[in-house]
């Protein structure tokens, strides 16, 4: 069978700050929703880009280094890749998303608006990262370390998700919310606000976490329990009463017993 390119590498060229040099794509044939002689955007080499499937990089999105694009994938705006990031599947990047280092996004999973994907995360069914237009002084989306979004779960706003945080179902951290460390986050919970997530803790059914609450210590808050203020949950706490608590600290083995009980500061 012989083999059809269905891109070329064109003259134009574009120089990053480290002297990397990426090439403009067109396509050399029609496929999927590309026509041929459609401009694409920059790659390093024709590693960076698979000639199968549908997958195409579009508007002046660039993938350099050692980071793939295969299967229907598209990487398009002004959107980066670069590292050892692998996009395949059907998978979406972005907006002025940034992906380095061995980030992997695949089946349905979106990545936008201004995110930073740092370390060895993983994107897949479909996660969605999306960060808001920054403005001065704000920061963006950023997941690093080995963090895994699945199911239909989205990290959107100024949040912040690192170590081995795992987000799935139709979780939903947003807004200036931390995920840290060894947590789980699963069924349709919202982390918001300043809140705080860490230390192995669990977050599940339809949890609302917000303001400056913190939950860490192995601690678990489930069913439709909102933790606001300065709540602060540790030491193996249990919360699934469906109570709103508001400038709490509570801590000790699964009980929220009066004893434990204080004002936050």
């Amino acid at each position: 069978m012989t083999f059809t390119p269905k891109y070329h590498l064109t003259g134009e060229s574009r120089w990053l700050s480290n002297g990397v040099r990426l090439s403009r794509l067109i396509a050399a044939r029609s496929f999927g929703s590309v026509k041929k002689g459609d401009r694409g955007g920059w790659v390093e080499s024709p590693e960076n880009l698979s000639h199968e499937g549908n997958c195409w990089i579009a508007g002046d999105a660039a993938v350099w280094g050692y980071a793939t694009v295969g299967d229907n994938a598209l990487v398009q705006d002004r959107a980066e890749v670069h590292g050892h990031c692998h996009i395949f599947g059907s998978a979406s990047v972005g907006d002025r998303a940034d992906l380095a280092d061995r980030v992997y996004v695949y089946d349905s999973a979106v990545i936008g608006g201004f995110s930073r994907l740092r370390g060895h995360c993983v994107i897949c069914q479909r996660g969605q990262v999306i960060c808001q237009r920054l403005e001065p002084g704000t920061s963006r989306a950023h997941i690093e370390g080995d963090a895994i979004i699945r199911g239909r779960a989205l990290v959107c706003g100024r949040a912040w998700v690192r170590g081995f945080a795992v987000i799935e179902g139709e979780a939903r951290v947003c807004e200036s919310a931390r995920v840290w460390d060894n947590t789980l986050i699963w069924g349709s919970p919202v982390i918001r606000g300043g809140a705080l997530i860490g230390d192995d803790a669990h977050i599940m059914g339809s949890a609302c976490i917000e303001d400056a609450a913190r939950v860490v210590g192995a601690a678990r808050v489930g069913g439709k329990t909102t933790l606001c203020g300065r709540s602060f949950v540790t030491g193996g706490a249990m919360l699934f009463s469906g109570e709103t608590i508001r400038d709490e600290v509570i801590s000790g083995e699964g009980l929220r017993a009066a004893a434990l009980r204080r004002r936050a500061a």
